[in-house]
Formats: structure tokens, sequence, C-alpha cells
């Protein structure tokens, strides 16, 4: 789903993905909590990740969060990271021999 879709969804397992502002990210260990924006189209949405801690959220360019809306924020229980540094030497050693 899109950002905008999801604001007027319901349901408990909503998947929406974004790149991810890492300006915004604060993680607290002690609390098992992520929270931070992503955005898709131009459009924002502040999302609160509850679960195990994610050690390559710095790193990561896009998320793909799976919850629930509560108000204005996307509270989630799950998410997938792409992190482009694992395919970076993949795309170099393929691109070297053209």
């Amino acid at each position: 789903m899109t950002i905008t879709e999801v604001r007027d969804s319901s349901g408990n397992n909503i998947h929406v993905s974004g790149t991810i502002d890492h300006s915004t990210v604060h993680q607290n260990l002690a609390k098992r909590q992520a929270t931070f924006t992503i955005s898709d189209a131009g459009e924002k949405l502040q999302v609160l990740y509850k679960g195990k801690p994610q050690p390559n959220l710095a790193n990561a360019t896009t998320v793909v969060v799976i919850g629930k809306m509560e108000g204005n924020q996307f509270v989630a229980h799950d998410m997938m990271l792409k992190c482009p540094s694992k395919y970076e030497s993949t795309k170099e050693a393929s691109g070297s021999g053209s």
C-alpha cells in the first residue's frame, strides 16, 4: 500500500514501504522500540516500531513496515529492511566485466 492508502486503512497487518529519513531515526533498545519517518511519492509517515531491535536500521535505505495506523502514526510490529551495501559489491563485480 502507499502512504496515502494506509492513512485511510484499517487492519492489523497492513504493509507499507518507503524511504527512511535517517535524521528522524531514534532507537530505544531498552524498550525495544524505534521511531522514524518514511516517505514515498512526496508523502511522509511517522512510524513507531515495537519489536526486536534492527541493527541495520541506520544503514537501510528503504523499509517495509507491517502493522496498523493509530491516529497519525503507523505502529509496526515487524519490518523488513533493504540495505544497499549488501548489493553494491555484486553490482561492481558484474559491471567491471563490461
